[in-house]
């Protein structure tokens, strides 16, 4: 579901453009500037780390077979919040 207040990013046309050529890539930026809403508008299939809820769902992908991460629908957004870095898995 898109939020009515999004904004569109000049940078949407440049990571469209991207995926064309590379199929990774990483963004990085100040908290709140719409990294994940951008994101989230362009992936087809979204995997949020941060949910805890998940959190053996994702575990079950990494760890017996990674190939599951990539049988979605691409491009593949996987989202995590700076709080979240040490998402334990094990």
């Amino acid at each position: 579901m898109h939020n009515s207040k999004y904004f569109n990013r000049l940078v949407e046309k440049k990571i469209n453009e991207g995926f064309e050529v590379i199929q990774v890539l990483c963004i990085e930026g100040i908290k709140y500037c719409g990294k994940t809403s951008t994101c989230e508008r362009i992936a087809k299939t979204v995997f949020k780390f941060q949910d805890l809820g998940k959190k053996d769902i994702y575990r079950t992908y990494i760890y017996s077979n990674n190939d599951l991460l990539f049988s979605h629908p691409n491009p593949v957004l996987f989202d995590k919040d700076k709080r979240f870095l040490k998402f334990e898995i094990y």
